[in-house]
């Protein structure tokens, strides 16, 4: 009989994809063995408290999120991605109440539209 996937197990694997990092790349950062993570990942066993916060930090999300007691979805998830980027474009840049010159705002659109156009790219 195949075990269900837990929350913890589908919310591990999605956060970790979007870190892309293999199931190896995350046992070395938290160490246990690759296998390990894919057990997580089965839903065949969960990790204990502390790994789950080192989990947490490095895929940049709450322990809360990860066993499902955030009553919400993934932080990342929530942002409005496409409507940021539009405000990046259309809108004058300030730093600390001070308008930047056009140089200055044109290098931080371009910068952060691209940051924002990778993570689209990678969610969809």
């Amino acid at each position: 009989m195949k075990k269900e996937k837990t929350i913890f197990s589908q919310r591990l694997r999605a956060a970790r994809q979007r870190k892309k990092l293999t199931q190896k790349q995350l046992a070395n950062h938290v160490g246990v063995v690759a296998t390990t993570v894919v057990r997580w990942e089965q839903g065949k066993y969960e990790p204990d408290t502390d790994t789950i916060t080192k989990i947490a930090d490095l895929l940049g999300v709450t322990a809360d999120y990860l066993i499902g007691m955030d009553g919400k979805k993934d932080p990342l998830a929530q942002l409005d991605l496409k409507k940021i980027r539009n405000d990046l474009v259309h809108k004058e840049l300030t730093l600390n109440g001070i308008t930047l010159e056009d140089q200055e705002q044109e290098e931080v659109r371009q910068l952060l539209t691209g940051i924002l156009d990778r993570i689209l790219r990678s969610s969809n």
